[in-house]
């Protein structure tokens, strides 16, 4: 009977231990700064990319808007000439002006979730749609 109890307190005790060095390993587990240091420069790197790539689709899209209203523009002055009617419109009347608003870059965005994957630590937040507010 004593042997049983002793090897119940044997098991219990062991398993307790066991868990308590499990534990600690965890806790000393030290990342690789030099591989997160890393991450986070090519992190920065994808951000400086994503801006000039969202810069230079607004500028080719404001230049290309344009470009499509002035042929606009030049098409109804020909309709006019040829119909011997007077010119009413300007050329602001075939600019959209939230036609090139309507791309967005969510390079800070992209660079937060980069840099939370570095550290293997990605933080979810739920919100609603920007147009909801």
């Amino acid at each position: 009977m004593n042997t049983i109890k002793i090897n119940r307190w044997n098991i219990k005790y062991g398993l307790w231990l066991g868990c308590f060095l499990l534990l600690n390993a965890c806790a000393l587990h030290q990342p690789n700064t030099s591989a997160i240091n890393v991450c986070y420069q090519q992190c920065q790197q994808k951000l400086i990319a994503c801006r000039t790539d969202c810069q230079h689709a607004c500028t080719n899209c404001r230049q290309g808007a344009y470009q499509a209203a002035l042929e606009n523009y030049r098409a109804y002055l020909h309709e006019q000439a040829v119909q011997c009617k007077p010119v009413a419109r300007e050329l602001q009347s075939y600019r959209d002006p939230l036609q090139c608003r309507k791309t967005t870059c969510h390079c800070l965005s992209d660079y937060q979730i980069c840099s939370q994957a570095c550290r293997h630590n990605i933080i979810k937040q739920r919100r609603a749609p920007w147009h909801c507010n």
